[in-house]
């Protein structure tokens, strides 16, 4: 092989190994800084966020003293089911502390009672 062969062949390694660690780092390093950077201990607070589709995606949030579940999809936002109080544990799989009886969660979604 030639110089030239040469130069072109270490020229295009280079190329593959600095696209290899440009991959790496949008694909891993980044969401890792962007999560540690911005997150903070406020009145808002996203618990837990769950895909359905590419378009679609249930949030779990919470705020103040009370827990949203929230849909997400076509550019809106829709609540569809709220917590408050002491209905709150229930819901993270906590243990509840003893509450009064007739406290129910708030749900945009109707259920049928039990009979």
């Amino acid at each position: 092989m030639t110089h030239e062969a040469w130069y072109i062949l270490r020229a295009l390694l280079s190329l593959v190994v600095v696209l290899a660690l440009a991959v790496l780092v949008l694909r891993f390093g980044l969401p890792l800084f962007v999560r540690r950077r911005f997150r903070r201990k406020g009145r808002v607070e996203v618990l837990e966020t769950y895909p359905l589709d590419r378009q679609h995606v249930l949030v779990l949030v919470r705020a103040v003293d009370r827990v949203m579940l929230i849909g997400y999809g076509n550019g809106s936002f829709v609540r569809l089911a709220e917590w408050v109080g002491d209905d709150i544990p229930a819901v993270l799989g906590e243990t509840p502390p003893a509450a009064p009886e007739g406290r129910r969660s708030r749900s945009m979604i109707s259920h049928p009672e039990p009979r």
